[in-house]
């Protein structure tokens, strides 16, 4: 008998570690709201603007576009890096909202309407992710999101910036 609750308590002993990695797996990540709102916002950046650098007619869009790719590409991955070390879930897809403002955009005319239409979702893009990144930024519960949210907020505030010029310019008669 002894024996026997011997080796109950020597396995039990052992698989806790594993039983504590599965209950953390179960429970939500405490900045998950924010992992998921940056992958969409990021997800979002590279799909449309992947769509600009082939469609925009005005050479300065087009750049800007490319810029887009590649900035938000990076932070997308570093993102998905720090969700993996979280154990945090990445959305793979956007959300509605993106999805149809997605679909906007790739109904939008050629030319001037098209550069328009995504200087206009740039700018709108970017004021919320800043938003996002600075709120993370101060109040994130974990600092290593803390400190990617602030890494990252002043590339976002001149993508932001940016595109604000661009839509001003693009609505100027």
């Amino acid at each position: 008998m002894k024996r026997t609750s011997r080796h109950a308590m020597l396995t039990a002993a052992l698989l806790l570690p594993f039983a504590a990695t599965a209950e953390n797996k179960l429970t939500k990540v405490p900045d998950q709201e924010f992992f998921d709102k940056a992958a969409v916002a990021g997800l979002f950046e590279v799909q449309s603007s992947e769509i600009a650098v082939k469609r925009a007619t005005d050479p300065e869009i087009k750049k800007f576009a490319q810029t887009m790719v590649t900035d938000h590409s990076a932070a997308n991955a570093k993102l998905k890096a720090l969700a993996l070390a979280e154990g945090a879930m990445l959305p793979a897809e956007l959300d509605k909202d993106h999805r149809k403002e997605l679909e906007k955009l790739k109904a939008a005319k050629s030319g001037k309407d098209f550069d328009e239409a995504y200087a206009d979702a740039m700018e709108d893009g970017h004021d919320k992710a800043v938003k996002l990144f600075a709120k993370a930024a101060d109040g994130a519960k974990d600092p290593d999101v803390r400190k990617f949210a602030a890494e990252t907020l002043p590339t976002l505030r001149a993508h932001s910036e940016h595109a604000e010029k661009l839509d001003a310019k693009d609505k100027a008669p």
